[in-house]
């Protein structure tokens, strides 16, 4: 993978384009193009697979300075939009792409229903190659992204009065429907789970089911949309088809935003202990007012403010076995859980949380039981309360 680390720019011809950073590039050689961008991300990427396998990866870093100010990109690329304009009144634009199923990559509509290499033919053969002129990547990259984010429609109103304002608010409805739609089968899978309990002694808490629909469940849960990027909007569309085969995670949202939300995963078997035969119960402990250094960071002089690195958060499984003390099963949850506890009476930010399910043999006995163990430890139990769901 090549980064930007200088000013890119790509000058049109009759097979493709020539780029400053890779060299020519032909449009017949073009097998896959992938865009990932957000709107809101600090990273864009734009990503061509050619056909004998080489990649072209092309990243610009929103606060970076390889394309100039972020003023002088918005009027350079409102110029370019009007000489695109010019070239959209030539095409007649058809609807969006749908994945193409038949072949082993997954091909990224963009703007016409034509495959990436023959849209590239159809828009050079209609350039007069004597007249070649050089656009600024960045351009590109926000063009696309002005399709991507607000679908086919606004091509085709471009040659009106373009409402962006409407586009905007259209788009951002149909999206915030889906998303309702995914959290309420999420919810009604939430219910599978029988009663649901959480032992907590951070009050603002609760528990809410989500869809699995992305890898990285933690850009989920610090979201606060929840779902923005195209790639998750695709997934959202699958997990709403089959959403009984893709399941939950749980995420213990902290008062009315999603971020320093904590993600548990009611699959996770215990690290500590085993748990077969024996009821799975998971644990979290996450203090926002402790910043850990990261370990490669950890040998060298530290520059950065403590608040720039990731709080503390632990997540886990343990198995409760009902032959031994809640006191030995406590103790399964991490080495030195004990010196967890211990935080909670010493530190007020520090808070813990226990969760079980009755599908998975947790009871609500079991919390008072632990709630007693830990009283041990000299913690003020009237701080802690027990939540129930379903």
């Amino acid at each position: 993978m090549k980064f930007i680390s200088q000013k890119e720019s790509v000058q049109f011809i009759k097979d493709g384009f020539v780029s400053h950073l890779y060299g020519k590039i032909n449009i017949h050689d073009i097998d896959k193009i992938k865009i990932d961008d957000n709107g809101f991300s600090e990273m864009i990427r734009l990503k061509l697979v050619m056909k004998h396998g080489r990649k072209f990866l092309w990243v610009v870093n929103n606060n970076s300075r390889d394309f100039g100010d972020q003023n002088s990109n918005v009027i350079a690329f409102r110029g370019f939009l009007e000489a695109f304009q010019l070239q959209l009144d030539e095409m007649d634009l058809g609807k969006t792409l749908t994945n193409n199923t038949s072949s082993s990559h997954t091909q990224t509509n963009i703007l016409t229903p034509k495959n990436p290499a023959e849209q590239l033919v159809s828009e050079s053969q209609k350039i007069d190659t004597s007249k070649k002129w050089v656009i600024p990547v960045s351009f590109v990259f926000a063009l696309l992204a002005l399709a991507r984010a607000c679908g086919p429609e606004i091509v085709k109103n471009f040659r009106n009065d373009p409402d962006f304002s409407k586009m905007y608010h259209e788009t951002k409805q149909r999206e915030t429907e889906k998303i309702d739609l995914a959290l309420e089968k999420a919810d009604s899978i939430f219910h599978a789970f029988g009663k649901v309990y959480m032992l907590t002694n951070d009050k603002s808490a609760d528990l809410i089911g989500f869809p699995i629909i992305e890898d990285d469940y933690e850009m989920i849960a610090n979201s606060s949309d929840f779902v923005k990027t195209s790639q998750m909007n695709e997934k959202l569309d699958v997990y709403l088809q089959k959403a009984d085969s893709i399941g939950i995670v749980f995420c213990i949202k902290k008062g009315s935003s999603y971020r320093q939300s904590i993600i548990l995963d009611p699959s996770a078997k215990p690290l500590f202990s085993d748990s077969s035969d024996s009821p799975l119960m998971l644990f979290a402990a996450q203090d926002t007012s402790l910043h850990i250094v990261p370990i490669l960071e950890r040998r060298k002089d530290v520059e950065k403010d403590s608040s720039q690195y990731p709080i503390f958060s632990y997540v886990n499984s343990f198995a409760v076995n009902p032959k031994k003390k809640m006191k030995e099963n406590l103790q399964n949850i991490a080495p030195g859980a004990q010196m967890m506890f211990a935080n909670v009476r010493m530190r007020p930010s520090f808070k813990i949380y226990f969760v079980g399910d009755q599908s998975r043999g947790v009871t609500k006995e079991m919390f008072q039981k632990i709630k007693n163990e830990i009283h041990m430890f000299n913690i003020d139990t009237t701080s802690f309360v027990l939540k129930e769901w379903n």
